[in-house]
């Protein structure tokens, strides 16, 4: 079914993305979600989690009848506090990382106002979430989208 808003398409787009990366150790669960939060016993760990973060920007663009719309966009994966970011997981954990941007380097497949993909700062690993028995980790995205001016 099409997204009702752009950002919906931009959420789906990323979600498509994620979910067809062949990763080792294999995550199966990948969800458009309101918060890039999941817990152990609620939730089927690991997961894959495509959220916005904050409110959209919104400029004008090259002509009167468009606008320049910045989406933050955060995709995170989560697993059970089984620490596997120790010596040996570290790099198969996050080589999702690097998979999960190259579909965004020219753009957002399936939405073609989509001009840019900015990959944000943020840290690869979120260290309070670590403490919380969770291996964490996020990759912050910015998708700038042309659109008509209402």
């Amino acid at each position: 079914m099409p997204a009702a808003s752009q950002l919906g398409a931009i959420l789906e787009a990323a979600r498509a993305a994620v979910a067809g990366l062949s990763l080792t150790p294999p995550v199966s669960v990948v969800v458009v979600s309101r918060l890039p939060y999941a817990r152990e016993g609620r939730d089927e760990l690991p997961m894959f989690l495509v959220a916005p973060l904050r409110p959209e920007q919104v400029t004008p663009w090259a002509s009167e009848n468009e606008v320049l719309v910045k989406y933050r966009v955060v995709i995170a994966l989560v697993a059970a506090g089984d620490h596997t970011l120790g010596a040996d997981g570290l790099d198969s954990f996050l080589g999702w990382r690097e998979k999960a941007r190259k579909p965004f380097q020219f753009g957002c497949p399936g939405v073609s106002s989509v001009m840019l993909v900015e990959l944000r700062d943020g840290d690869p690993i979120d260290v309070q979430m670590v403490a919380e028995g969770y291996d964490y980790s996020a990759l912050p995205m910015t998708f700038w989208n042309i659109e008509p001016r209402q």
